[in-house]
């Protein structure tokens, strides 16, 4: 049996060494398995280094970047070779990682964002966090030290995703992507950041052990000793994780690393396409879904590997399908759902693999018999949005989603999706809260009847005439109308605008 060893320094002031074995792709770890009196000071003339940047060579050390042996090894043979397989690594995918700052249209409190994006193609093409291309003027990106400007492609909601293009004259260095279906706990990852001019565009390298794949709904990870502090110089924002075979498996989003499974998927439907553009329309199939828990089974009789359709809307790829609410789907494009619980809407999730035109084929059972059915992937509806300045408000007409997505109990009317901080809307109540809220339903406006945007247009249009300074805001909030009065001067906002 094969060994790795490193020189355990932190927790005892390097008082041992620490055997690992890897077994069936796994490592294992036996403290006290060799124990070797080191004294300090033989240490820190032998490493030349500080305790933080032993442990760090250490930790990476244990992870396979190491051969195996069975002669009594080096410790500093070993983390001089550990040393150099991590500069080899950082050297290898820092190419691949590009340094962003956005302009923002609106600025808060301030007025850049930066974060990383990994590059796609050698055409340029990079791929970062999704952010509202509408929040953004102006993208700067940098390849090493040499700043090129950049566009956005596509920003896809769907996938967590944008696309940026870089106008770059020499060929780019892409990344790959690995298969995150192979992670174990344990395993350790390097996350590489892309820096400013003021760190000289150096690469800056964490390193971390995996503790948990978290799946469900959205697929992310725990990783134990990755830091994920943002700093404007050493962004931490779409900050790419890679595996020892210096391949993105996660990507951070700030506070939590997610699986790149969605970004990976994306950007190759991306590069197949001939037109180098990913879809304008969002893919929709139209339904809601839970896991089966172990009181359905008992109860209703349910297969737990499975999930339960609880919603269809009308209108959608699902109804014309005809599934139904009820229906307890088993098996996806003859792959079966294989997991419990919140695993299984992660699996059904990579499954369905949403594109519009592609068609699916469901296996469910209905009323104890099993049936297939085809579905095809439409393009998600659109719903009319306008930016009202003067309240500082954005509202929409309200669709079947916004109907039961935000549990509303009127259908007509005008629904707030957005409110501008310090606007006449987001003028605080003496209980602390904005006059008006995201998910109230507008129904009528200074006298006016409101059932859909085209009667707030015209309202809207009549205020103004009046130049009223104080407007009466009539709404449904939750089971209880309520009204307001907004005092338009707050915030000096005097037109609207159409929001895509």
């Amino acid at each position: 049996m094969f060994y790795y060893e490193f020189a355990r320094l932190p927790a005892v002031l390097g008082e041992e060494i620490v055997a690992f074995f890897r077994v069936n792709g796994r490592v294992k770890l036996y403290e006290n398995f060799i124990s070797v009196r080191l004294m300090i000071k033989n240490c820190s003339k032998l490493f030349k280094s500080s305790v933080s940047s032993v442990l760090l060579f250490a930790t990476a050390g244990c992870t396979g970047f190491l051969k195996s042996t069975t002669e009594e090894p080096s410790g500093r043979k070993y983390l001089e070779s550990v040393q150099k397989t991590v500069e080899e690594a950082i050297e290898q995918v820092s190419p691949g990682i590009v340094y962003l700052k956005l302009a923002l249209k609106k600025p808060g409190r301030t007025n850049t964002v930066t974060l990383n994006g990994v590059v796609l193609d050698d055409k340029g093409h990079v791929a970062t966090l999704y952010f509202k291309e509408d929040d953004v003027s102006d993208v700067k990106a940098w390849v090493g030290e040499q700043e090129y400007t950049a566009k956005i492609v596509k920003a896809d909601r769907i996938n967590l995703l944008t696309i940026i293009k870089i106008e770059i004259d020499e060929d780019t260095q892409p990344v790959t992507f690995g298969d995150t279906s192979t992670l174990v706990s344990g395993q350790f990852l390097v996350g590489v950041n892309a820096t400013s001019k003021n760190l000289a565009f150096e690469p800056v390298a964490s390193f971390g052990s995996l503790k948990a794949v978290i799946e469900g709904t959205s697929d992310s990870v725990l990783v134990s000793g990755m830091n994920l502090t943002h700093n404007a110089d050493i962004p931490v924002l779409g900050m790419p994780i890679f595996n020892l075979d210096g391949e993105v498996v996660a990507m951070s989003q700030g506070r939590s690393i997610a699986l790149i499974d969605g970004v990976a998927k994306a950007a190759k439907m991306f590069l197949a396409r001939k037109d180098g553009d990913l879809p304008d329309e969002d893919p929709w199939i139209g339904i809601n879904y839970e896991s089966i828990s172990e009181e359905m089974s008992q109860v209703l009789g349910f297969p737990r590997e499975a999930i339960h359709i609880t919603r269809v809307y009308e209108g959608s790829p699902a109804k014309d399908g005809g599934l139904q609410p009820g229906d307890v789907v088993t098996a996806i494009d003859g792959k079966e759902i294989s997991r419990r619980g919140v695993r299984a809407l992660s699996q059904v999730r990579k499954y369905l693999e949403p594109e519009v035109g592609r068609e699916t084929v469901l296996k469910i059972i209905r009323d104890e018999n099993e049936k297939e059915l085809k579905l095809t992937f439409g393009s998600k509806p659109k719903v009319t949005s306008i930016s009202i300045e003067e309240f500082g408000l954005t509202v929409n007409d309200i669709s079947s989603m916004d109907y039961y997505g935000y549990n509303l109990k009127v259908k007509e009317g005008v629904l707030v999706t957005g409110i501008e901080g310090g606007s006449p809307a987001a003028t605080s109540t003496y209980f602390g809260r904005p006059l008006i809220a995201r998910g109230d339903v507008i129904t009528e406006v200074h006298g006016f009847k409101i059932s859909s945007i085209k009667d707030l247009r015209s309202a809207l249009e009549k205020l103004r005439e009046q130049k009223e300074s104080a407007v009466y805001i009539r709404l449904q909030r939750g089971n209880r109308p309520t009204s307001v009065s907004l005092d338009t001067a707050i915030g000096q906002k005097t037109k609207d605008s159409e929001v895509k």
